[in-house]
């Protein structure tokens, strides 16, 4: 029996050798440690400059991820217990950044994290009505304003799939 295995990329190393993890057998998701990864760098994680840094190692677990055919990395954890407002605001952005979703310290964030990583009623709408609008189209074509390919197409059957 084969185990899925996620390695946890919390230093400036594991960073530097993200390719070599993404295609090691087994290997299905990556995620990405934060807190140690800055403590390491010596970075401000509530400062822009600090998550700047650390936007360029999602970049990497996400672009590496991409190229291994992997699923989208999760990314670090909201240390702050009782700022439910900053904890959506960390998914939402960790979201915006191509992550697949967040490590909870606390069960009582698990909610936030789901809610904000799950397709919304539009996005699901607007997945199931392109889908049905190419059946009748064989190469791209518009819809809604918008250029449909076969890459949107295939981001509009992750969105069902996740749904």
């Amino acid at each position: 029996m084969e185990r899925s295995v996620w390695p946890l990329v919390e230093t400036i190393q594991g960073v530097s050798e993200v390719n070599e993890f993404a295609h090691l057998p087994n290997v299905n998701r990556m995620l990405l440690g934060t807190i140690d990864l800055s403590l390491e760098m010596g970075l401000d994680m509530a400062h822009p400059g600090g998550k700047s840094m650390l936007d360029h190692a999602r970049f990497k677990l996400v672009s590496a991820s991409g190229m291994a055919a992997l699923s989208a990395p999760i990314d670090g954890v909201f240390p702050s217990l009782d700022d439910e407002p900053g904890l959506i605001a960390a998914a939402e952005y960790a979201k915006a950044t191509g992550m697949g979703g967040m490590m909870c310290i606390h069960p009582r964030q698990i909610g936030a994290v789901h809610t904000v990583f799950a397709p919304s009623v539009a996005d699901i709408e607007w997945a199931e009505a392109v889908i049905e609008a190419s059946a009748n189209e064989k190469s791209s074509f518009r819809f809604r304003g918008q250029m449909i390919d076969k890459p949107v197409l295939d981001g509009a059957r992750a969105i069902l799939a996740v749904a």
